[in-house]
């Protein structure tokens, strides 16, 4: 099978397939939940190899339950939901998962079955947990963004369009119910329009139109206003209209994943998913050999990413500065 190192958060397609074991009752039984449709070939192979490291191989040693969610953006909602119901009532011994919709749809479903996170973008905000260091409950795992992540994104896109005087928080409407807070806290976006100078909008959508919408309504001959798209599965699923518009209405934009630059977006940074894969393994690991997850700190990102696609900064007609591209994990000519 190709190994796959490139993983999509809040937002990514995940799964992975194996033999069934000859007495699948007697091995234990791990349930897999995000937001997106199956891959052929399967995405997560950070995870699945850090696991078979461990000794936890599909089919021999564990069995893997996975559930996906496809279909029109207006129906994944309830389809999360009912994908929620079905991981629960398999009684897994953990349920694996990432994004905030699917952590808030199975807790919905259960508070005793241990949930290991991956890709949540503000757990204290969506309440998931009690504190970083001492969850409490049956969920841990590890976060997609920290508080000063934000300010670091206005931070780039002020280099690359120093006129800029306003930036818009696009996030969407359709599994978080426009709860800005699961994905950011107003304290850290505040302290980050203080820092650099800038007024911040506020860019809820739910739809292509919205989306489309919104870029033409930031759109200017200066370049005056950018657009941060946050880690949102929706979004993710967009990003090609996304993309898109951001050219058509000449929108300096920053992006949460690498995947929105490879597609043609202007720049991304943020965490690095695939270790958080390989890190979510080690707390599954540790949860089926008896720890408890209220026990186990949430973790913050350690590791981050910056890529930049220069061609599409001439279109814009931006500058990148020499000592930001030295800096970059990627540049993409």
């Amino acid at each position: 099978m190709k190994r796959r190192d490139f993983v999509i958060g809040c937002a990514v397609s995940l799964g992975f397939g194996g033999a069934q074991a000859q007495s699948p009752a007697k091995l234990p039984r791990v349930g897999w939940l995000i937001p997106s449709p199956p891959t052929n070939p399967p995405q997560g192979m950070p995870f699945i190899d850090a696991l078979a490291k461990l000794g936890w191989i599909d089919g021999k040693t564990i069995q893997i339950e996975r559930r996906y969610i496809a279909g029109e953006a207006a129906e994944r909602p309830a389809a999360l939901e009912a994908r929620a119901r079905e991981i629960v009532a398999l009684g897994p011994d953990l349920i694996f998962t990432g994004t905030s919709p699917a952590v808030e749809a199975i807790r919905r479903e259960t508070s005793t079955i241990p949930i290991v996170f991956m890709g949540v973008n503000d757990p204290l905000g969506a309440h998931f947990i009690s504190s970083l260091a001492h969850p409490g409950g049956n969920i841990t795992g590890f976060a997609n963004v920290e508080p000063t992540t934000i300010g670091k994104m206005i931070g780039l896109l002020k280099e690359v369009a120093p006129r800029i005087r306003s930036v818009a928080l696009m996030h969407s409407n359709v599994y978080a119910g426009g709860k800005r807070e699961w994905i950011v806290s107003e304290e850290a976006t505040d302290q980050a329009a203080k820092n650099y100078a800038v007024e911040l909008l506020d860019a809820p959508v739910e739809n292509e139109a919205d989306i489309d919408r919104a870029f033409a309504k930031f759109s200017s001959e200066d370049q005056t206003t950018a657009v941060i798209i946050l880690a949102d599965a929706f979004l993710l699923q967009q990003r090609n209209l996304i993309v898109v518009s951001a050219a058509k209405y000449r929108i300096p934009a920053i992006y949460p994943f690498p995947i929105f630059p490879a597609s043609g977006g202007l720049m991304s940074y943020g965490s690095n998913l695939p270790e958080q894969f390989r890190q979510a393994a080690g707390y599954v690991d540790r949860i089926l050999k008896g720890a408890r997850p209220g026990d186990l700190p949430v973790q913050m990102p350690t590791m981050y990413e910056l890529i930049i696609n220069m061609k599409t900064a001439n279109a814009l007609g931006v500058t990148v500065p020499a000592s930001l591209l030295s800096t970059a994990d990627k540049v993409i000519e």
